[in-house]
């Protein structure tokens, strides 16, 4: 009952209820000493991912790793192996903890090495990892790196999957954040009208930037405790690129009109097309609120 009410929480998309659950349905399972064979293995995991979803990523780095464990005693397959050391290693580099970033990397490396075994090479098991690794590289600031291995993951998803695929727009989009960030605002460019090719025309797109930065908080108003919001519009040109930026309304926008300009001319958008086309937008608007923490 416990197992059949977690399946029904997931597809409800209630990962709370779904996590608690899988969490009863496996602590009654202990008890009954099962054997520690392909199911038992795999209930682990699927406790792991419901912890992954609410985040607890603590909880989902134990599972696995127990899995994992029990995988390597009982001589899995190595596909089991592998996306284990998948999961593992992106957990850690979800928990945002210095520390975890080079235990990422290493399960990481390892789901790469047992991908190219099970699959051969440019899988996308091995795709997988590499973006994540190329996170890694772009929280040190190695942008060349990053970029070099995103635009390898890229090649990847492109060779098989269908065009439009989330993972493809992913990649597109970081790739946009690694070039700017290496100041190479050309590259950015291509990827952002990569953005626009690729995705579902069908469907209504939020204008979400595929690069920002934060603004300053400006000294006149941090030295005084001033708050404040602006929102801004402005124009999406051809390569994604913010023109002709005004105000639409603000609180205390003299303080902070000049950081808020400077910045949002820094956003990058995918352009927007008509009839195969690429156009500029107008009036696509953005707020940037500035609060004291």
């Amino acid at each position: 009952m416990s197992l059949k009410l977690a399946n029904l929480a997931t597809k409800l998309r209630n990962y709370k209820e779904a996590a608690k659950y899988y969490q009863i349905h496996f602590d009654l399972t202990q008890s009954l000493s099962p054997p520690k064979d392909i199911n038992y293995i795999y209930s682990l995991s699927r406790l792991g991912n419901a912890y992954k979803k609410i985040r607890k990523h603590n909880k989902a780095i134990k599972n696995f790793k127990t899995a994992y464990s029990f995988a390597l005693d009982s001589k899995s397959e190595i596909k089991t192996l592998a996306h284990l050391e998948l999961k593992i290693g992106e957990q850690y580099l979800m928990s945002h903890k210095t520390t975890s970033v080079r235990k990422a990397a290493k399960y990481l490396k390892l789901a790469i090495e047992n991908s190219i075994k099970i699959y051969g090479k440019n899988n996308i098991l091995e795709a997988q990892a590499l973006f994540l690794i190329a996170k890694i590289d772009t929280s040190k600031k190695r942008y060349n790196i990053a970029s070099e291995r995103l635009e390898n993951v890229l090649s990847i998803y492109k060779s098989k999957l269908k065009k439009g695929n989330v993972n493809i727009l992913q990649t597109h989009a970081f790739l946009v954040n690694t070039y700017e960030k290496s100041g190479n605002s050309d590259k950015a460019t291509e990827h952002c009208i990569a953005v626009a090719e690729e995705r579902d025309l069908s469907k209504d797109m939020e204008w979400t930037p595929l690069f920002r930065t934060q603004p300053n908080y400006p000294a006149g108003a941090a030295n005084n405790d001033i708050e404040g919001y602006m929102i801004v519009e402005f124009t999406v040109n051809k390569s994604g690129q913010v023109r002709n930026v005004k105000t639409i309304d603000h609180k205390n926008g003299r303080y902070f009109k000049k950081s808020v300009y400077q910045t949002i001319k820094k956003y990058r958008y995918a352009p927007s097309t008509k009839n195969g086309e690429l156009i500029s937008t107008d009036g696509v608007r953005n707020k940037i609120i500035f609060k004291m923490h």
